[in-house]
C-alpha cells in the first residue's frame, strides 16, 4: 500500500487552475497574445499543474489509472513543453489550454477530491 495522499496534488491543481483562469478573464485571444504578463502568469500556473500531475503519476500510478478522465499525459506534456522550451511555446496552444482544458481539468479534480473526503487516501475508489 502506498501512503502518498493524492489530495495534496489535487488541491494544488485546483489552486493553480483558479488563478490561471482568472488571468485571462475579460481577455480575447488577441489580447492574450499581446499580453506578455498574462502569458507568463498562465504558463507558470500550467507548469504548477503539470508538476502536481507528475508527482501523482510517479507516486500513485494506481490513482492515475483509476481516474482516466483526467488527461494525465497531456498535462505533463504541456508542462514539459513550457518548462523546457519556453521561447518556442505556441501561445495559441496555451490560450486553448487555459480557455478549454483547464476549466474541465479543474472540475474533474474537484469532483475526485470531493469523492476522497477527509480521510487519508491510501486506497482509491473511482
Amino acid at each position: 500500500m502506498n501512503a502518498f495522499d493524492p489530495r495534496t496534488e489535487l488541491d494544488e491543481i485546483i489552486d493553480a487552475a483558479d488563478p490561471a483562469m482568472s488571468f485571462i478573464e475579460g481577455l480575447s485571444r488577441e489580447q492574450f497574445l499581446l499580453d506578455a504578463m498574462a502569458q507568463a502568469a498562465v504558463s507558470m500556473k500550467l507548469v504548477v499543474i503539470g508538476e502536481a500531475v507528475t508527482r501523482l503519476a510517479r507516486n500513485r500510478p494506481d490513482f492515475v489509472q483509476a481516474v482516466p478522465e483526467l488527461p494525465w499525459r497531456s498535462v505533463t506534456g504541456m508542462r514539459n513543453r513550457i518548462a523546457h522550451g519556453y521561447y518556442s511555446v505556441d501561445m495559441n496552444v496555451v490560450w486553448e489550454a487555459v480557455s478549454n482544458d483547464v476549466p474541465a481539468l479543474r472540475a474533474t479534480a474537484a469532483r475526485v477530491l470531493a469523492s476522497l473526503g477527509d480521510a487519508p487516501s491510501v486506497g482509491f475508489e473511482s
